[in-house]
């Protein structure tokens, strides 16, 4: 996560909006949710990355999915969220970026996790992508 300086004011509005972090010990049931990825990653396995802010929404699963797609690397420090399309998900280039909820109480975004791994674009046959979960990570 960075803080940045902007040489002018944002304006908010439908095509730009803030995530918020979650505040400390703050808890989402995420099973089941529709994520939100942005990054600038690339988009297909020959694209450069992305010149744009991209974004796609994605489940979160339960982490056995994840454990089921490749045993022995998932953690109860990671979220899992992906879809069976092999191109719907994070990419290279994304690492670091976050993965956030609606959430209904506020009804705003906040961000749960930070891109962190995926399996090659290229060969997958089930997308899983995998995220540091920072929920109750960073005091605020």
């Amino acid at each position: 996560m960075a803080l940045l300086e902007l040489e002018t004011p944002l304006t908010f509005d439908e095509n730009v909006i803030p995530i918020c972090l979650p505040y400390t010990g703050e808890k989402f049931e995420l099973i089941g949710l529709q994520s939100l990825i942005t990054g600038f990653g690339y988009t297909s396995p020959t694209a450069h990355p992305a010149d744009y802010l991209q974004k796609i929404s994605v489940p979160i699963h339960e982490l056995s999915y994840c454990s089921d797609i490749t045993p022995g690397r998932v953690t109860e420090r990671f979220i899992c969220a992906g879809t069976l399309d092999r191109y719907k998900d994070a990419a290279g280039g994304d690492s670091g970026g976050p993965l956030s909820i609606l959430t209904n109480k506020t009804n705003q975004y906040v961000q749960v996790g930070l891109v962190s791994w995926a399996q090659d674009i290229d060969t997958k046959s089930k997308t899983a992508a995998y995220y540091f979960d920072v929920r109750g990570n960073f005091p605020i």
